[in-house]
């Protein structure tokens, strides 16, 4: 072998040794780079849940121009390409929303045209209103109120001035009745 061929095997070597014992020699070596932060391994990354059928209500009925409580046979999907379709019927038509199971976008929606006086009536509120007329003097103040909505009955119970009361409202006739 000749001289310069050994040169260069030499010159090989000391370059592989340089790579292989951490860099170039000192004054060709860079400042010492931070150490990059630490990756989780992908098995180890934090796995991100679904929405579940609860908060994917929660989402429609933010996004819905009527209350849920007038709507009719809810239907939520089951999760498909990473989404969960929610249709359900109403007085006005029918309406369809679907929301991304990770993140709560909604996706797509269709929704029946409704005017902004369709969209205020409320039969929650049209009971609050028909239950307290009927109690003789009432000027508000009523507490521990829940409500249940059943079909066209709406059930309210409320504390007022010291005593109890059970109500339905029939949204339909108008009509208050005491249980």
């Amino acid at each position: 072998m000749s001289k310069r061929a050994h040169l260069v095997m030499f010159s090989l070597a000391l370059c592989l040794g340089i790579v292989a014992c951490g860099g170039a020699p000192a004054e060709e070596q860079a400042a010492p780079e931070q150490a990059p932060e630490e990756q989780a391994a992908p098995d180890q990354a934090e796995e991100v849940q679904e929405l579940d059928s609860d908060a994917i209500l929660g989402i429609v009925e933010e996004a819905c121009p009527i209350e849920l409580s007038r709507a009719t046979d809810i239907h939520v999907g089951v999760t498909t390409n990473g989404a969960r379709e929610v249709t359900f019927g109403s007085e006005y038509g029918d309406f369809s929303y679907t929301v991304d199971v990770l993140t709560g976008e909604i996706l797509a929606r269709t929704e029946p045209e409704m005017t902004e006086e369709q969209i205020a009536d409320d039969p929650v509120d049209r009971a609050f209103s028909a239950c307290f007329s009927s109690l003789e003097n009432y000027d508000g103040g009523a507490s521990d109120i829940k409500v249940k909505v059943n079909g066209s009955q709406i059930e309210i119970s409320f504390t007022w001035n010291g005593q109890s009361y059970d109500m339905v409202y029939d949204d339909t006739t108008g009509e208050v009745t005491q249980k």
